[in-house]
């Protein structure tokens, strides 16, 4: 019965006391898919990098070898936008491959020169340097298209820089307040 007494009497004043508290954890919803879902993103920037160099690359080639069929020597003229639509088709092969519609606008602007140069003497220039801008309208459209995504990519980063910055600043204020409450804690006698 003592027991019972002394268990009734002492048991509040025993849950009464502070127990340590376990410190807390963040968790985060989904933690470690952020750190995956910026490495897709970063990836997927390095593609379109590349992919816009490559298109740029291939649109340039085409413009200098229509430029090239200026010259008054047509054989040599053509022969030589044949070497850069070779370059463009060298370069839409390589890592990363161009789109098909590239592959073929170039194919396609290829065989018109080659054609051109059977007929010699008598190939239309003009209508060949038409022929090459018409044939490679696809591929301004993808560098288009690809060099829009680029606009909104890197606004993006820009925006997430801004909140990145933003974030850092208040968990920099955030830990001042602690620190600075923390030796207030210490300098009242606190353990």
């Amino acid at each position: 019965m003592r027991y019972f007494i002394a268990v009734f009497l002492l048991g509040p004043a025993l849950l009464a006391q502070e127990r340590p508290v376990p410190p807390r954890r963040v968790v985060t919803v989904g933690e470690g898919q952020e750190v995956m879902l910026l490495e897709r993103f970063a990836q997927r920037l390095q593609k379109i990098a590349l992919d816009v160099k490559r298109d740029a690359f291939i649109v340039s080639e085409v413009v200098k070898g229509s430029g090239e069929l200026n010259d008054f020597q047509k054989n040599i003229a053509i022969q030589k936008a044949i070497d850069r639509v070779d370059a463009a088709l060298k370069r839409a092969h390589e890592d990363p491959v161009a789109s098909q519609f590239t592959l073929t606008a170039l194919d396609q602007t290829k065989d018109a020169l080659e054609h051109g140069r059977e007929q010699g003497s008598l190939a239309d220039l003009p209508a060949l340097q038409k022929l090459m801008i018409e044939k490679t309208h696809v591929v301004y459209m993808e560098l288009f298209r690809e060099l829009d995504q680029t606009r909104r990519d890197r606004q993006a980063i820009v925006d997430i820089q801004t909140r990145l910055a933003q974030i850092n600043g208040d968990l920099d204020s955030a830990m001042v307040d602690a620190l600075g409450s923390t030796f207030e804690f210490i300098r009242a006698g606190g353990k």
